[in-house]
């Protein structure tokens, strides 16, 4: 080959050399402009969503704010009801205790006064039945004997169901006739004597705990 066939080879060579190396190079350089022109757009969103997080973040804090106010009178307000609420229930269990009181009171004055009333004049049906009523029996205000007899229904036809109760404070065994108990009736009961018809044996006499002078059978 000759000189000039050789250098014609090279020359050519070195051109395409060089003709790659600009491509390469524009495309490095348009890949760089796209990679800065992503990275200006991500910044420029970035900032964006910073500025709107930033906002909300106010908003939120304020809102937590409003919220720990609301929460702390809330809360005071509940310490408020509550003490509120025990002193209603002091005074509704005090009252509740006078009105007990009061109570049992009536109760025992009007246990008293009818006990007095029936002990003071003969007793009809309607006054032993107020008197000698066994629901009475839970205040151990009347001293009293329990008894049947098949003839107290005809002597007291309007006496209610069970039968009357003898006031009774003595443990002595009446030896009578179980018939003369039967035909004395109301008046035995006014006697003040101890009995239990068609048994012939005599009561059994209760003492109450607090009230010495009170008796039961």
């Amino acid at each position: 080959m000759s000189p000039d066939l050789i250098m014609d080879i090279c020359s050519r060579g070195l051109l395409f050399y060089v003709h790659q190396l600009s491509q390469d190079v524009s495309v490095s350089s348009v890949m760089i402009k796209s990679a800065n022109d992503r990275c200006k757009e991500a910044e420029r969103r970035t900032g964006v969503l910073e500025q709107e997080v930033s906002a909300n973040f106010a908003g939120l804090q304020d809102k937590n704010r409003a919220l720990q106010q609301e929460q702390n009178m809330a809360r005071t307000k509940v310490h408020e009801l509550s003490r509120l609420l025990q002193e209603k229930n002091r005074q509704f269990q005090k009252l509740q205790s006078m009105y007990e009181m009061q109570k049992r009171k009536n109760l025992d004055s009007i246990v008293q006064k009818n006990y007095l009333i029936g002990a003071s004049k003969p007793q009809s049906a309607s006054s032993v039945a107020a008197i000698c009523h066994p629901t009475f029996a839970e205040f151990g205000s009347i001293p009293f004997a329990t008894f049947h007899s098949e003839r107290i229904p005809q002597q007291f036809p309007n006496l209610p169901y069970p039968a009357p109760v003898a006031v009774n404070t003595h443990t002595r065994h009446d030896t009578r006739p179980i018939d003369q108990f039967n035909s004395i009736g109301a008046t035995e009961m006014q006697q003040n004597r101890v009995f239990v018809p068609h048994t012939g044996r005599p009561a059994d006499i209760f003492r109450h705990a607090k009230h010495a002078n009170r008796e039961w059978g």
